[in-house]
């Protein structure tokens, strides 16, 4: 490889294997190693995909459709009698199916990051 770079310029070569030209068109100089570490990360990001996707998809199949209040206020860290007060709130995500309260999955996480982005839980009321 040392026979190349005596043999063509630097600019050359990286255009040749990088398809990049370092020099902007006023004649100043590019990081080379920010465009190959970007040229890089771009190609693992894009390699990985699938590989992120089925693994998306097996956890997903994974996770129980419902949870029960106990399991719910497991992921909340929340008591019992917090998740009482919760299942009467109406956007919280459950459903009654005979006597038995159950959390759905899924919509859960979505509305913890809802509630997280509104800011709300914070300070709603005092312990004594």
């Amino acid at each position: 490889m040392h026979w190349l770079y005596q043999k063509y310029s630097t600019k050359a070569l990286n255009i040749f294997f990088l398809g990049i030209n370092t020099t902007k068109s006023w004649g100043d100089s590019v990081n080379i190693d920010q465009i190959i570490e970007e040229k890089v990360r771009n190609a693992v990001s894009e390699a990985i995909q699938p590989l992120v996707q089925l693994l998306e998809q097996a956890s997903m199949s994974n996770q129980k459709p419902t949870l029960t209040l106990e399991e719910a206020g497991s992921i909340l860290g929340a008591g019992m009698n917090t998740m009482y007060e919760l299942v009467r709130t109406p956007d919280f995500p459950c459903l009654k199916v005979g006597n038995k309260w159950m959390v759905l999955h899924q919509e859960l996480h979505q509305w913890m990051r809802q509630r997280a982005r509104k800011g709300e839980g914070h300070g709603d009321r005092e312990y004594h």
